[in-house]
């Protein structure tokens, strides 16, 4: 496929890379500024460089497209390509509103065309081991999910924060439990700059009543999120090591057999992500029409942004069945 990348800066280069490394060309670039362009044209000599995202977005040659850069215009450059018949990768937070998610999902579908958001943890090689050791028979059912977060202060930006990573987090319990949830609740309070209190506390309840916990808490600086699930018979825990990779741990509740403790480096992820969005848009079927109500998880997250815009607490209870399952936008 020939690909084109908007924005480019760290992140997106990463993507760039990844990209190509599954074989793929990537034959546009759109970069905001002149030093950005001439970096682009050294590391990717064959692709076209301009400074207007827009042209790749809408350029009639290419297959796919990448889409990062500003936040505020991801959800106009992804309606753009969907319209102009790209396949679309596009980097979390492809918009900022309810009304944003749906029209993106239906345009995809109309357009029978994948757009996909980007979630790199789904694919990283501890999380995959941590699916593997809970689809075996010696793990038995999941009876709890806890996700912390450490969120960088100070308190600037913080809905926007929430609302950035509470997607990642509502994928990545969806898939280890391997069930949408049936409800869920949500508490979200700003705390006062120095307070190392909760901003941000989300329960989704899964059927069978396995209950999954997500937390945000206050630090002087942001680190990757620490992951626990307890099994009928095993707690695994994912974690940061101190040089950045994840470590992997798990050991038997009863203490009847021996524990195990695996390290996996970073990087992994970002091109096992890129090689399911190849392989999904290169043999691309549009999917059964989806539920109203899987838009509900974009609506659940713009109303905890909402009420830490405004600093006071919001509870949500039992929204839809199967209210935080959205495939198109948070898979």
């Amino acid at each position: 496929m020939k690909i084109g990348v908007i924005g480019y800066g760290r992140t997106e280069r990463a993507y760039a890379r990844a990209l190509e490394a599954t074989g793929q060309e990537v034959v546009a670039i759109a970069a905001p500024s002149s030093p950005l362009r001439a970096e682009a044209r050294c590391e990717h000599p064959g692709a076209r460089v301009s400074s207007s995202p827009g042209l790749v977005a809408g350029d009639p040659s290419l297959d796919a497209v990448f889409i990062g850069g500003r936040q505020e215009g991801r959800s106009a450059l992804a309606r753009m390509a969907l319209q102009s018949g790209k396949h679309v990768l596009v980097d979390a937070r492809p918009c900022a509103t309810l009304r944003e998610a749906r029209h993106l999902f239906w345009l995809a579908r109309s357009r029978e065309r994948l757009l996909l958001v980007g979630h790199p943890s789904l694919h990283a090689p501890a999380v995959a081991r941590l699916r593997e050791l809970l689809a075996s028979e010696d793990a038995g059912r999941v009876r709890l999910v806890t996700l912390r977060r450490s969120v960088r202060a100070p308190l600037t930006g913080w809905a926007h924060c929430v609302w950035d990573l509470l997607a990642h987090d509502v994928a990545l319990c969806n898939a280890l439990v391997g069930a949408p949830p049936d409800h869920q609740s949500a508490t979200a309070d700003r705390c006062f700059e120095g307070d190392p209190s909760e901003v941000a506390h989300v329960t989704l309840h899964y059927p069978g009543g396995t209950p999954a916990q997500i937390s945000f808490t206050t630090a002087e600086s942001g680190e990757p999120p620490r992951l626990s699930v307890l099994t009928d018979h095993h707690r695994i825990r994912l974690g940061p090591t101190e040089w950045g990779a994840t470590a992997l741990r798990c050991a038997s509740r009863d203490g009847s057999t021996q524990p195990v403790s695996e390290v996996y480096p970073r990087g992994a992820a970002l091109r096992r992500l890129c090689a399911h969005f190849v392989a999904r848009a290169e043999r691309f079927v549009p999917r059964s029409p989806q539920r109203e109500a899987e838009m509900n998880a974009i609506r659940v997250l713009e109303r905890v942004r909402r009420a830490l815009d405004r600093g006071t607490a919001l509870d949500l209870h039992a929204l839809h069945p199967g209210a935080l399952d959205a495939p198109s936008l948070l898979a």
